[in-house]
């Protein structure tokens, strides 16, 4: 065996790679456990949710009435069995909830009308922040926005903003000193008619009255001709006493992702400053940045970047912004192989941050037929705080998983190659990683528990 042979296979100490350095350890806990089925008619299956909240585990996933989407939600237990009935959030937009832990609850924002009745209630009144405790009914706080007006049909507020987001996106929120605080984009009233307006970050909590527009500038209502401050896809990450971290996209030539500080009021404590390395052009999952704290002074983040299915990048930067750079460890899409890893979680443990990507096989023809030499899955790994790879990686889905739709392969069809659609959260070494499953004769959401923990 060559001395890259023992390399790899870390008999050796001292000769790994720059971008690996072993510090944890990640394994499954329980197996694929079906949490829902697909209820109602789909375009996409149901695109997941996962909240963690003392050993306690929450499913959100989105059922289709017939003629509403309904977020739904469901309490497990800590071997994902079901704890009582799941219970419909209202009717809405389709898009699901990030979950946070504060206060002995989890907590969120849902636009949905919790009555019912979508038709006859104005778009800016479907935004609630959302309590739930295991036990008892969802708590819903309608907010209020002080948006202006835009042609009729078209909602006044969104979270793509003028970049498209897709099936990736999540409703962001962080919890703070001052509770929980979500995010979205819309133009603010106070900066005039909607044809000189545009689309600007907005923070919102049940002790904000409206949610406030986070402005910047020497003159913060300025009109189109500073177009590049319209906001889009925003993340949140909490920094404790220093407020709220905002990566954002601010629509212009240079979308490329932004970093900002702001108090949970809303007031701007550090203007945007340019993080992201690149974009990608092509159709995908999500332009959605993800974000999690990798120990005490680092921020580990995913931007979609250019190549095959959408590829994500990589990035590491301070608490502040500083430094940000790509992170020595990337996805095996940057590393020149031929697979797509469109689609990635990234949550904090105690150790690091923890990447969760699906990754499925390239194809040119546009087809999984007979022939072709397929491979898919959903994998996990534990990141340093400096962007290296700080365990083996491990394969999350099971044998039998696939997001392919059940259709016979012949040497000229077959099914078309597909994301497995999913979510994640953490709580503590405790991961817990859902997933859209299309195998068949069970379709539906499956979920895994994982633990990332340190090496003694």
């Amino acid at each position: 065996m060559g001395l890259g042979a023992l390399c790899l296979a870390g008999m050796l100490a001292g000769c790994a790679e720059p971008d690996v350095r072993i510090i944890g350890r990640c394994e499954v806990v329980t197996g694929a456990v079906r949490v829902t089925g697909d209820e109602g008619g789909w375009l996409v299956g149901p695109v997941p949710a996962v909240g963690m909240l003392d050993g306690l585990v929450l499913f959100e996933w989105t059922s289709h009435t017939g003629r509403e989407y309904a977020p739904t939600v469901q309490w497990h237990d800590a071997e994902l069995r079901p704890l009582g009935e799941p219970a419909v959030l209202g009717w809405g937009f389709g898009m699901r909830t990030q979950w946070v832990r504060g206060e002995g609850a989890l907590w969120g924002q849902a636009w949905v009308d919790p009555a019912l009745r979508l038709d006859e209630v104005p778009d800016d009144e479907h935004v609630h922040v959302v309590e739930l405790r295991p036990g008892d009914a969802p708590r819903l706080e309608p907010i209020a926005l002080e948006l202006a007006d835009t042609i009729p049909g078209i909602s006044r507020f969104g979270i793509s903003g003028n970049y498209v987001g897709g099936f990736g996106e999540y409703l962001p929120g962080v919890v703070t000193a001052r509770g929980f605080r979500g995010a979205l984009v819309g133009a603010p009233r106070r900066c005039g008619r909607i044809e000189t307006n545009y689309w600007r970050l907005h923070l919102l909590g049940e002790d904000l009255d409206p949610a406030a527009p986070v402005l910047w500038g020497e003159e913060p209502c300025n009109g189109l001709g500073e177009a590049e401050l319209s906001a889009s896809n925003p993340w949140l990450v909490d920094l404790g006493d220093g407020g709220v971290g905002v990566l954002v996209r601010l629509w212009s030539v240079d979308p490329r992702v932004r970093y900002m500080r702001v108090s949970p009021s809303g007031e701007v404590l550090a203007e945007p400053r340019l993080v992201g390395g690149g974009i990608g052009s092509e159709l995908g999952t999500s332009f959605h940045p993800r974000a999690a704290r990798a120990g005490a002074a680092a921020i580990v983040f995913a931007e979609r970047r250019g190549g095959p299915g959408s590829c994500h990048a990589l990035r590491v930067m301070g608490l502040d912004g500083a430094g940000a750079r790509d992170a020595p460890w990337q996805l095996p899409c940057r590393r020149g192989a031929s697979v797509a890893t469109a689609w990635v979680e990234l949550v904090g443990v105690p150790a690091g941050a923890v990447l969760v990507w699906g990754e499925r096989t390239w194809t040119n023809s546009g087809l999984v037929t007979a022939s072709t030499r397929y491979r898919e899955g959903i994998y996990a790994v534990l990141l340093t705080a400096e962007g290296q790879r700080g365990s083996e990686v491990l394969e999350v889905t099971d044998e039998a998983a696939t997001a392919l739709a059940d259709v016979p392969r012949t040497e000229d069809f077959g099914p078309f190659p597909e994301e497995f659609l999913m979510g994640a959260a953490s709580e503590g070494e405790d991961v817990v990683v859902a997933w859209h499953d299309t195998r068949p004769g069970a379709p539906g959401v499956r979920a895994r528990r994982l633990s990332c923990a340190a090496l003694p």
